[in-house]
């Protein structure tokens, strides 16, 4: 199994969203093993510190839909992320919760995946939602702070099955939520 984890925290100066995201990750090492067998899959943890890369705002101009389908046309490190991306099981996207909102990292980041769908929608259940330019795409996990979870969860979680929200201290909860992956 491969995780990505997306580090939102804008600061350095919050030393204690880092610490807690070491202890995320380090507690899914302990739990699963660091790259050994999970059944029969090996584990593999991916960690970007977002805030240490060059990412630019989506420009709106959807090239990567019309122009070069797939394809952002922004040049920045956002290729990368993308890449570890589609190749991941899970992602974990974990931000501290400034203004009673996610990091403009996070947000960004949210932003900027929509080369990975295509500009055509379809119903899912009760929603519209775009098709995936891939055959699969990640489970997706977002670790909130400041108790912003629950408000989060309701609002995120209507109608998508594979994302889920948790507080960053539910260190065992997380853990639970991947193992079951």
């Amino acid at each position: 199994m491969k995780i990505l984890v997306l580090s939102s925290n804008p600061s350095d100066g919050d030393p204690q969203f880092d610490k807690a995201i070491d202890a995320l990750i380090n507690r899914v090492r302990a739990s699963t093993g660091k790259d050994q067998t999970h059944g029969k899959e090996t584990i593999e943890i991916n960690h970007l510190t977002l805030r240490n890369m060059n990412l630019k705002d989506c420009i709106g101009c959807y090239a990567c839909w019309l122009k070069s389908p797939g394809i952002c046309s922004v040049k920045d490190d956002m290729e990368k992320v993308l890449e570890k991306f589609v190749k991941a099981d899970v992602v974990i996207h974990a931000s501290p919760v400034k203004i009673g909102f996610v990091s403009p990292l996070a947000k960004r980041i949210r932003d900027r995946l929509l080369p990975l769908v295509h500009p055509y929608l379809k119903i899912d259940g009760d929603r519209m939602t775009h098709v995936s330019r891939y055959d699969k795409l990640p489970k997706q996990i977002v670790v909130l702070t400041n108790g912003e979870y629950s408000t989060y969860n309701h609002v995120w979680q209507r109608g998508q099955e594979d994302q889920y929200i948790y507080n960053i201290h539910d260190l065992e909860e997380i853990v639970h939520a991947l193992t079951c992956y």
